[in-house]
């Protein structure tokens, strides 16, 4: 909606273009946000998908690229990198509420990616052996930990996801169903379970 008229889009037209922006943005200390198109075509260097040439890049102070793994996946990987930023790459999950949320980040240390949701049955059993109830319950007692609110679905589907995660801090959990009732066990230390069960299984 901001480029010039002109078809010929080689580097010198996309740096100008992008080049009168840049410098309001200098002239007001303000931030200029640009939607642009990708290429369909993948490319190991995602920057390289920027639809047009690499003066697009060159006048702008950071670029960032957000793309889904499959359409309806609810999945992305969000790359960006700039003159005062290094390359970054963070993995992004859209939540029950339509809200990205983030799994792995490449700049931050794993553990304190996964201290919001997946660590939180961690610390809840830091003095307990044992622990079962359904989703629900749980999620009501770890969103009153975490000062707000967890879904049994968002959790459910944490654990699952986060299993090997856990078990590194010597947490095990079941889920199941029992009697048509869903259920989450919990095990510290791989205590002795009642049920003999040494793997996780998963409900619909």
């Amino acid at each position: 909606m901001i480029r010039s008229t002109s078809k010929d889009h080689n580097y010198a037209n996309d740096y100008s273009d992008l080049r009168i922006l840049k410098d309001l943005a200098d002239k007001y200390g303000i931030a200029i946000l640009l939607i642009h198109y990708l290429r369909k075509e993948y490319d190991k260097d995602p920057f390289n998908r920027i639809s047009g040439t690499t003066g697009i890049q060159g006048a702008v102070d950071s670029s960032f690229i957000l793309v889904e793994e499959a359409r309806g996946s609810k999945v992305a990987t969000l790359s960006f990198v700039g003159r005062d930023i290094d390359y970054r790459e963070i993995k992004l999950e859209r939540d029950e509420d339509n809200i990205w949320q983030v799994v792995t980040d490449s700049f931050v240390n794993k553990d304190v990616l996964l201290d919001d949701i997946v660590l939180l049955p961690s610390d809840f059993m830091k003095d307990k052996e044992y622990h079962k109830s359904t989703p629900t319950e749980l999620a009501e007692i770890l969103s009153k930990n975490r000062g707000k609110p967890i879904s049994p679905k968002t959790l459910s589907k944490k654990i699952l996801q986060n299993i090997k995660e856990l078990e590194e801090r010597s947490i095990s959990a079941i889920l199941r169903k029992s009697n048509g009732k869903r259920l989450i066990e919990i095990f510290k230390n791989r205590a002795i379970r009642d049920d003999k069960m040494t793997t996780p299984v998963g409900f619909e």
